[in-house]
């Protein structure tokens, strides 16, 4: 719903989810989201996501979430903007899961863009875990966008998962290019999980179809094993 000024309210129940293994899950769950515009510089989105899923081999991925997002940009230079996005979010147990949940979600991300000729960004995310207080899980995300394309991380290892990236991109009209570095540790333990490389190489063609090039090199050090990818697709949209 947009009636009110700058403001978008946004819910949906959830009776099943369709995920990228091919498989189905029966759920019961509730998203609740609100963002408000406040200018082109700040924009604040507050939000619960409640999972709630029916088959008892799926119980423990049953939280509650609450979370805020303050996000935007404002330009500083001739054309060159200040890019910031900062989230913060709480993970409780809910429904039937039988394990203790209680865990922090957090990301501090700032950079700099000039069109999409130019744009950097730096972050850090945290995804809280510990043996004692659970791990904070997000089932219904696309982990592949944001812990590395090596595909790693795809849940939260025991011990909870801090990325600190850099990534590097220019998006003009025709060709694109996009490098991002990640340092993945632990949350708690000191563990030093590894270390990925990602690129991404893409044309965007007269009729709108985008061909692309794109790469992984994840090198472990306590987490999993050395992986490389290499991925190429195109997608067409009309």
């Amino acid at each position: 719903n947009t009636s009110i000024p700058k403001t978008t309210l946004f819910y949906a129940h959830l009776f099943t989810v369709r995920r990228i293994f091919g498989d189905s899950k029966p759920m019961n769950s509730n998203l609740f989201n609100a963002s408000v515009q406040i200018d082109k510089a700040v924009k604040l989105t507050a939000y619960a996501y409640l999972l709630d899923y029916k088959n008892e081999d799926d119980f423990v991925l049953n939280t509650h979430s609450f979370g805020f997002r303050l996000s935007g940009e404002r330009n500083v230079y001739k054309g060159w903007n200040a890019l910031y996005d900062l989230e913060y979010a709480r993970q409780v147990e809910g429904g039937d899961n039988p394990n203790d949940v209680e865990e922090n979600y957090y990301r501090l991300e700032g950079g700099a863009s000039k069109g999409n000729y130019f744009i950097f960004k730096a972050g850090h995310e945290v995804l809280g875990g510990s043996p004692d207080t659970g791990q904070f899980n997000t089932p219904l995300a696309t982990l592949h966008i944001w812990n590395g394309w090596a595909d790693k991380f795809l849940t939260t290892p025991v011990n909870g998962l801090k990325d600190t990236y850099f990534s590097l991109g220019s998006n003009p009209k025709r060709f694109g290019l996009n490098v991002v570095f990640h340092r993945f540790r632990s949350e708690t333990g000191s563990l030093d999980y590894g270390r990925e490389v990602d690129l991404l190489l893409s044309y965007r063609s007269p009729w709108e179809q985008v061909f692309a090039f794109k790469t992984a090199f994840y090198r472990a050090d306590l987490f999993s094993e050395d992986t490389d990818k290499i991925m190429v697709y195109t997608t067409y949209g009309f």
